[in-house]
């Protein structure tokens, strides 16, 4: 979820009290269609090497928020734009951009000057960017969160045939909820669900990478939901914000960053996402707030060493339940480790939960461990939980590529991997049963 600053902050799309000023501009001009349109094209060789790059880019549930009574869409809109113009620089690379956004919606002015649109009306516009050229390839009602997105994987799939295949998705998050916008929601099966059609259909197993630019999706119900799914996770575990020029990642440079070095594999864009937060580029520039970061957090996940995790945190779910039924003053300590943890930003998470649940990050919560064995909190005569710690620990280093928090209210000193604690312990989420069972007991 992007969380807008209409109060405190300069919105893009307002004036100081949250009200929009002018209404949206068209997502691609006429004159810049018509300059696109007459450039020759150059060819294009039609054996591209396995190294080329597809990237598909879905903005259709960049969301809205709702602010004095009005709908205000965030977003897609300025990333659209910036993206497009990317395309000379495109002309040459082995790098083919998919990118679907929606168009304005149809308005109607109120006597007061106020703005009213439905977004039932809402139509999305899918654009082809490769070799110096914009195409738009396709103009069609919206097909619902899941439709929009299978209909643009789909044909990045088909673009990408053996190349390396990435997919952005900019939305609302709400962690194990899902993702959502104003295209309807989506929960993390039928995600899984539609990536997993799109890339049988392609022939493919995965992704090579998968971001998700979006509110508080760096937790472990969506790891575990996602694995198998793409080999590199980009998200973050704490909420995103939109600001004047800053608006969850900045995807224009992501990909400048690529077109000028298209030779980097999945891995190594991957991580060029985190740098990219860590060197300032995800930032509001026009905002002289330190703390005004478009990713408080950001984080690269190797998903393929997701189920080594998994099996560990097993393993210290089955050893801190043995702790509690050896010792039952052992849940106050735990309790007590969890509760001196600041919990992430609860708005992107509760939306479509009932709000008991708290997301906090792993890493923290497996210091506090360590420090209450070293303190003596902890009776652990046989060094089971050390070991377990340890284990944790090691594979949750091997999971997390990079990792950058802001140096503020603590993010720095995170891992970057949010769970639930406490959690309501829902075994639909797939995680260990040793693990829902520690919940459970808690």
């Amino acid at each position: 979820m992007l969380k807008p600053f209409l109060e405190s902050k300069n919105h893009k799309e307002g004036d100081g009290a949250g009200r929009r000023t002018e209404p949206p501009s068209l997502l691609m001009t006429d004159a810049f269609l018509e300059a696109r349109s007459e450039r020759p094209a150059e060819s294009q060789d039609s054996n591209q090497e396995s190294t080329s790059w597809t990237i598909a880019i879905d903005l259709t549930a960049s969301g809205s928020v709702l602010a004095d009574g009005e709908r205000r869409p965030t977003g897609a809109r300025n990333k659209i734009e910036q993206i497009l113009e990317l395309a000379d620089s495109t002309r040459g690379t082995p790098l083919t951009i998919l990118v679907q956004a929606p168009l304005p919606l149809p308005q109607t002015i109120r006597p007061d000057g106020s703005v009213i649109s439905n977004r039932n009306d809402q139509r999305m516009a899918t654009y082809r960017i490769a070799n110096g050229e914009v195409e738009l390839i396709q103009e069609n009602p919206s097909l619902g969160f899941s439709g929009n997105l299978e209909q643009l994987l789909n044909r990045a799939t088909e673009e990408a045939g053996d190349g390396r295949l990435g997919l952005f998705i900019q939305s609302h998050g709400f962690a194990g909820d899902g993702i959502g916008g104003d295209t309807g929601d989506m929960d993390l099966q039928e995600l899984e669900s539609t990536i997993q059609n799109s890339m049988a259909a392609g022939g493919r197993d995965s992704l090579d990478l998968l971001d998700l630019d979006s509110c508080s999706m760096g937790n472990l119900a969506v790891l575990d939901r996602l694995e198998g799914e793409t080999k590199n996770l980009v998200a973050s575990p704490e909420t995103e914000s939109s600001f004047a020029d800053a608006d969850g990642q900045n995807l224009s440079a992501a990909l400048k960053n690529l077109i000028e070095n298209p030779q980097m594999s999945p891995e190594q864009f991957a991580k060029s996402l985190v740098e990219q937060a860590r060197n300032g580029e995800n930032d509001d520039s026009g905002n002289l707030d330190p703390e005004a970061s478009g990713t408080d957090t950001l984080t690269h996940y190797n998903m393929e060493k997701y189920s080594n995790f998994e099996n560990d945190l097993g393993e210290l779910g089955e050893s801190l339940s043995r702790k509690i039924q050896e010792d039952p003053a052992n849940r106050e300590v735990l309790n007590s480790i969890i509760n001196g943890i600041t919990p992430f930003d609860e708005e992107g998470a509760i939306v479509f939960g009932d709000g008991e649940d708290q997301r906090r990050d792993i890493g923290l919560f497996l210091d506090g461990l360590e420090n209450a064995l070293n303190a003596g909190k902890l009776a652990d005569t046989d060094g089971e939980l050390s070991r377990s710690v340890t284990d944790l620990k090691q594979s949750l280093d091997e999971l997390i590529v990079d990792y950058h928090g802001e140096p503020y209210r603590g993010y720095d000193q995170m891992a970057g991997l949010s769970v639930n604690l406490p959690d309501s312990g829902d075994s639909s989420l797939g995680l260990p049963r040793q693990w829902l069972e520690f919940l459970q007991a808690l």
